[in-house]
């Protein structure tokens, strides 16, 4: 199956979407938790144990704004072939794939591993602006880029 940037921001967004739901379903046990703790005797304890689920909560809700946050970044990404690289490029080198878009690091789409990194990463920053037969070193690791979609 050949892979396209609409296959790859689907199984991105399914998984922030999977990861969102679980973000919340968290937040949310440690709502009700609150919501029926009853003060006991022990009262520092329990007062410690209620700052605890609230910096819990607090957490949740930071990771949960930068999932949203990434949602946002991708919602932005065109479905057109670029020619020289930029952010929302797919771009197929000598040592594999890269999409420009959000920062997750390595994943695999339909058996294709790539790695989605943002166009701020140092990565990111060496391919911008290259476009196909271009070459950069990362790492001490050769990327001739072989397609730019």
């Amino acid at each position: 199956m050949k892979i396209t940037k609409a296959i790859i921001l689907d199984y991105i967004r399914q998984q922030l979407d999977e990861k969102m739901l679980e973000l919340q379903r968290r937040f949310d046990d440690l709502k009700s938790d609150l919501g029926s703790e009853h003060k006991s005797s022990a009262g520092d304890k329990h007062e410690t144990s209620r700052a605890m689920t609230q910096l819990e909560q607090e957490k949740l809700s930071s990771h949960l704004d930068q999932f949203l946050q990434k949602k946002e970044t991708l919602s932005k990404i065109d479905h057109i072939d670029h020619k020289q690289i930029q952010f929302g490029s797919l771009i197929l080198t000598s040592n594999g794939i890269f999409f420009i878009s959000v920062g997750l690091g390595k994943i695999e789409v339909d058996n294709v591993t790539l790695f989605c990194i943002s166009s701020s990463s140092p990565v990111g920053q060496l391919f911008s602006g290259r476009k196909l037969g271009d070459t950069i070193q990362f790492n001490g690791n050769s990327f001739t880029i072989e397609k730019v979609l």
